[in-house]
């Protein structure tokens, strides 16, 4: 894209149309498959993007949440319940920012699921050099200054 060209993009695309840089956090929840049947994934995903949210590292609109059942796994030897929470972001965040969102994504897992006691959050840095994405244009406008009544309009 050039200094000339705006383009307009719906929610869905996480492809900043000024920076050109694709926009996380990815968090991924997964839990025992023993666990289906005790949570709402919607209700789970809404309380960790909040977290997410009220920690001010990151817009709303950024936050991606998916979760995934395990029906194999084995913690200690044994078969047991649990949850974990990978929470992936670009570099740069320092380690009291990081450490305090575990903590407070921890707190959450551990008050709505007291009787798991499997529980972990980690916080990993995304390489931005070695990241990949394809992300389709849902809706491009092209509007070319020399052509376009906008001509006031700049990229400034």
């Amino acid at each position: 894209m050039n200094c000339h060209q705006v383009v307009l993009l719906t929610a869905q695309h996480i492809v900043s149309p000024i920076a050109g840089e694709i926009l996380v956090p990815h968090v991924l929840i997964e839990y025992s498959q023993q666990l289906e049947s005790q949570l709402s994934h919607a209700a789970l995903m809404s309380d960790v993007h909040q977290v997410l949210v009220s920690s001010d590292l990151f817009q709303p609109q950024d936050i991606k949440v998916r979760m995934r059942d395990c029906c194999h796994a084995i913690i200690g030897g044994e078969h047991s319940r649990f949850i974990h929470v990978e929470v992936v972001m670009w570099q740069g965040r320092d380690f009291s920012q990081k450490k305090t969102l575990s903590n407070a994504i921890l707190a959450l897992l551990t008050e709505s699921f007291p009787d798991v006691a499997a529980m972990s959050v980690d916080i990993r840095d995304c390489d931005k050099q070695t990241y990949s994405k394809r992300a389709p244009l849902v809706t491009e406008l092209t509007l070319t200054k020399a052509r376009s009544p906008l001509s006031s309009v700049s990229n400034q």
